[in-house]
């Protein structure tokens, strides 16, 4: 669903969407919600083009294995960016 920024304000104003803390007027654009992560999380590495990663879950048995074993935890300095790039995926900690 798309919404625009009308009615995303009429969510969060209707308690039907809940961003904690509350987003300030200029992280809401048309259809946009801009919304800041802390500075703590976890990457993981992409694999080459062609390779497929595979990762036996009943073998490691939960997610905090999954993270300690491929995971790279990283903490960014106050206000540092960080490009998250289309595909990319990172885990909060």
């Amino acid at each position: 669903m798309i919404l625009s920024d009308r009615e995303i304000w009429m969510e969060i104003g209707s308690n039907r969407l809940v961003i904690t803390p509350d987003p300030k007027v200029d992280q809401i654009a048309p259809s946009a919600l801009d919304l800041r992560l802390g500075n703590e999380f976890t990457t993981f590495q992409k694999p080459a083009p062609g390779v497929k990663t595979l990762i036996d879950t009943v073998e490691i048995g939960n997610v905090e294995t999954v993270i300690d074993r491929y995971g790279h935890k990283q903490t960014l300095a106050d206000n540092a960016a960080f490009p998250l790039k289309p595909g990319d995926f990172v885990l909060p900690y």
